[in-house]
């Protein structure tokens, strides 16, 4: 996927009201480069699987809920290498879009 295919993607995780099976499809997809697996982890439900898609890419992260900023997200490499969302409806979305953002970030297209 393209750096901008991956952004609009994570740009609908972060919108999405909670589970989706299309947008687990499409991430599903986007990381595996477009070929359909038989099994598709529920990111968008699922605090274990949305780690499992930062942690499998070597980033850190941290994912939770403050008064301050509600919901949010932080996908990180290195202490200079940071991308965050808040504002999701849930830590799992949050998490989601947050390591589809810090991929795009890394893409080279």
């Amino acid at each position: 996927m393209t750096r901008a295919e991956l952004i609009a993607l994570a740009e609908r995780v972060e919108k999405a009201a909670g589970r989706s099976a299309a947008l687990n499809q499409d991430i599903q997809r986007a990381i595996n480069a477009g070929r359909r697996a038989l099994a598709v982890p529920d990111y968008t439900a699922s605090l274990d699987a949305a780690a499992s898609l930062a942690v499998s890419r070597g980033y850190g992260y941290e994912a939770g809920q403050t008064p301050q900023m509600g919901v949010y997200a932080v996908v990180y490499r290195d202490a200079r290498t940071r991308f965050g969302v808040s504002g999701a409806a849930t830590p799992a979305l949050a998490l989601t879009a947050a390591a589809l953002g810090a991929m795009a970030a890394e893409a080279r297209t």
